[in-house]
């Protein structure tokens, strides 16, 4: 909570950017998929907030909100008093950033929106509390509040409370309860990326291990590296860390030159590590359905020592459901060799087929908006996108 409030001392104030379409970025992930989308996107503007800044792009200060939830959590005491259930004490107490932002004055946030000018908000979050503040605020000022998928979406989601909601594949529309967004498949620019680099690897043995980071013994994954290298065939092996366990980057550097296997750098793309794959071995991990768009075939660890006590759905992705991802025994691993994935992926990711335009449907949802038009028909027929010109010519 220090931290943060002292940073956000530190960051200089900025004006919004003037624009119809405010898109907010709260983290790296958050910008990679914002960014191809809506940089070259007439009326659109990014900016960041909170923690995460990048260069040239416009920061909402936070810190007045910040100063005015430190007043407010001398409620602390009462609050945990009033509160009986032990995990939301819990969260109350460790996340003091969290229950003080909740707790402050938005009027600086809502300033920022007004003074933009935008008629629509885009959040790439829906659990996050920083992007729920901003929703509300753009909601207060008279925005129609977007949601957009930044990453695979898992079991166990919240309602999505945004106007509208644009989703990566139909499958998705099951993951999330009932709540007030208009749903809409547009497929998502992380998969549209990630489906150029797809290719036929039905003929290939490889496979990929992407330890998740919550997985802590390594020594585990280095006798299951050293049971599939003796597999028939003797695949080529590959070792991934996860990009969150960079403490433990060398590490598998020296499990690779033991077994001999081949080390992936996480900072580069999962395709550059594919050559010679078919599959990719995690836990439960996001990584899995990357996978699927590039062509590979997941095998899902599933070890009690391995597994992190993390309290997520069986099957969170969906991926057993649709056929997607099969079961790897820890301790005598088999590959599935006559296993072939059909167009069940087409559920999972608009972007898998290759028709798809992700970018295209996006900006034609959010044009329909602008327009004042039924976004829910907006992907049906030929993508039109709407230019300075109206229906008879007129600017």
């Amino acid at each position: 909570m220090i931290f943060f409030t002292f940073k956000e001392l530190r960051t200089p104030s900025e004006a919004p950017p003037r624009c119809r379409i405010l898109v907010a970025v709260g983290t790296h992930n958050n910008f990679r998929s914002a960014e191809p989308v809506f940089s070259d996107l007439p009326g659109a503007a990014i900016f960041t907030f909170h923690n995460y800044a990048t260069p040239g792009v416009p920061h909402l200060k936070l810190f007045k909100s910040y100063m005015t939830g430190w007043i407010a959590l001398i409620a602390l005491p009462l609050l945990l008093t009033v509160e009986r259930r032990p995990h939301v004490r819990r969260s109350m107490r460790m996340r003091l950033d969290h229950l003080a932002l909740s707790l402050s004055s938005h009027h600086d946030i809502r300033k920022f929106m007004q003074e933009s000018g935008a008629e629509v908000f885009v959040t790439l979050s829906n659990l996050a509390v920083y992007n729920n503040i901003l929703v509300e605020a753009a909601r207060q000022v008279g925005m129609t509040t977007v949601f957009m998928t930044h990453a695979p979406v898992g079991r166990g989601q919240v309602p999505l409370e945004t106007d509208v909601a644009l989703l990566d594949g139909e499958f998705q529309k099951r993951l999330y309860p009932p709540g007030r967004a208009k749903m809409i498949v547009t497929g998502s620019m992380r998969g549209s990326n990630l489906v150029q680099a797809w290719q036929d690897r039905s003929g290939e043995n490889g496979v990929i291990v992407a330890t998740n980071a919550l997985n802590r013994d390594l020594g585990e994954i280095e006798r299951f590296v050293e049971k599939l290298l003796r597999i028939d065939l003797q695949p080529r092996v590959v070792v991934r860390p996860h990009p969150a366990d960079s403490g433990r980057f060398e590490a598998h550097r020296r499990l690779c030159r033991r077994t001999g296997a081949d080390y992936s750098d996480p900072r580069s793309s999962l395709f550059d590590s594919a050559k010679n794959c078919k599959y990719l071995v995690t836990g439960v991990s996001g990584v899995a359905v990357d996978a699927l768009l590039i062509g590979l075939y997941p095998l899902i660890l599933r070890d009690s020592d391995l597994k992190a006590n993390c309290g997520l759905p069986e099957d969170y992705y969906g991926l057993f459901e649709l056929k997607l991802a099969r079961q790897i025994d820890l301790a005598a691993p088999r590959l599935p060799r006559d296993w072939v994935i059909g167009r069940e992926l087409e559920l999972l990711e608009a972007a898998s087929s290759p028709n798809w335009s992700a970018k295209e449907k996006i900006a034609q949802v959010l044009d329909s908006i602008l327009r004042g038009s039924d976004a829910h028909n907006v992907c049906d027929g030929t993508p039109k996108l709407h230019d300075a010109e109206g229906p008879k010519g007129e600017r």
